[in-house]
């Protein structure tokens, strides 16, 4: 859900209905993504090196749509955001590390 503001001043709340969710575990030489729909039964699942870009490309745009992404947030994150992320409804960096980091 999104915070939106109407003519009144007064916060709604506005619902976004997603048709996939990615989670991407970014390490420096591999990358492995997994889609599922809004069910949450998985739809696709992909583990390659982080040099196919192509195919990366080709994954990420075969997914259903709208599409929300979570990228595990790691200190090379930036690369992945600029080059996959442009034109996805909905971008989440996760800072979800077990170490508390």
């Amino acid at each position: 859900m999104n915070d939106r503001t109407n003519k009144t001043g007064i916060s709604e709340k506005k619902t976004v209905s997603f048709a996939s969710f990615t989670g991407v575990d970014l390490h420096k030489c591999t990358v492995t993504l997994a889609a599922v729909d809004a069910k949450g039964n998985v739809i696709a699942k992909l583990t390659t090196s982080t040099k196919c870009i192509d195919k990366i490309q080709d994954w990420l745009e075969a997914l259903p749509r709208p599409t929300h992404m979570a990228v595990e947030a790691v200190g090379f994150v930036e690369w992945f955001i600029d080059r996959y992320c442009v034109g996805f409804e909905s971008i989440q960096e996760s800072k979800n590390d077990p170490r508390g980091f």
